[in-house]
């Protein structure tokens, strides 16, 4: 199968299901009301084998928006941030993080059971996240775990604008449990003062609302 070929394959289903295929940064994406779901799928190629990796995202705009302003990120970056990203594997246990292909069929056969995979729960778990009050869950509800995918300051900040915007639970014990776990960490000092500032940033809206 050729690169053409696979991408004509991927297009074709997925824009069945509303997806358009954005080649800048290689993703399908769809709007949401509050951003976009975003599929990301990596053909690795290499001397001894090849291999499949599928990725689910979820962008929050406002939530990105807002903490690039306090992170350590790229000019152009927070464009095209993700607030998650999720690996097949965490989404359904039955399926590997990425598929060892070696040969035509094997892709094919790879990109039918991924076919289906999508139809039977991978568009449901994607509409499911773009709620941002069930983010705001998955963040928040264990703050001191990691996120795959994720470094920890980046879900410590989005975890506590997800709050702001989206959730009903103290802020200030959610401040605090991050806070705590990023000096655990034994992260940079600038890394604490952005994570404040961010935290200022939001309690006087909290305040003024």
């Amino acid at each position: 199968m050729t690169r053409s070929d696979f991408n004509n394959q991927l297009i074709d289903f997925f824009e069945d299901f509303g997806f358009k295929y954005q080649g800048k940064y290689h993703q399908f994406q769809k709007t949401t009301g509050e951003g976009i779901q975003v599929i990301l799928v990596h053909l690795m190629e290499y001397n001894a084998a090849s291999y499949l990796e599928y990725q689910l995202g979820i962008r929050i705009d406002r939530v990105e928006k807002l903490v690039h302003q306090f992170l350590p990120s790229m000019s152009d970056y927070e464009s095209h941030s993700l607030t998650l990203i999720q690996t097949l594997d965490k989404i359904d246990g039955e399926l590997p993080r990425r598929f060892l292909v070696n040969d035509t069929k094997e892709t094919e056969s790879v990109m039918a059971t991924m076919e289906a995979f999508f139809i039977r729960s991978g568009f449901r778990w994607l509409d499911e996240f773009s709620d941002p009050v069930v983010l705001e869950r998955y963040f928040n509800e264990h703050p001191l775990e990691k996120l795959v995918n994720q470094n920890y300051t980046y879900k410590a900040n989005r975890g506590l604008a997800l709050a702001h915007f989206f959730g009903k639970r103290d802020f200030l014990i959610l401040k605090r449990a991050y806070l705590d776990q990023l000096r655990k960490l034994q992260v940079t000092d600038a890394t604490i003062v952005s994570f404040l500032e961010l935290s200022k940033v939001l309690e006087n809206g909290l305040k003024e609302g």
